[in-house]
């Protein structure tokens, strides 16, 4: 299996991405993203800060593990490709940091 998935289809708003880690559960790699300088969420928006795996997820046929996986991103208008290219690497090392310690 890929190391993440983007799951957010192409019809969908096209400021906001959602992304699947394999390996980690989404909500403790949030501190480490943070703390790489980028903005997250855990799942989707309307089970943000539930522990329970968000139930969309689940109803897109997403497992347990892979929904917990998830982490949203938003960006917004001042955000160019630059921008999200190094959001992208910080995330990537951050990510990479996390599947070592499982």
């Amino acid at each position: 299996a890929p190391a993440h998935r983007v799951l957010t289809p192409q019809e969908a708003l096209p400021n906001t991405a959602m992304v699947a880690f394999a390996g980690v559960d989404g909500r403790n790699l949030l501190p480490a993203i943070d703390l790489a300088g980028v903005a997250a969420s855990h799942g989707s928006a309307c089970s943000s800060g539930s522990p329970q795996p968000p139930r969309v997820l689940l109803a897109m046929g997403l497992d347990d593990a892979r929904a917990r996986a998830c982490v949203r991103f938003s960006f917004g208008a001042e955000h160019d490709d630059a921008t999200a290219r190094e959001a992208a690497h910080r995330v990537a090392a951050a990510v990479a940091r996390a599947q070592k310690k499982n």
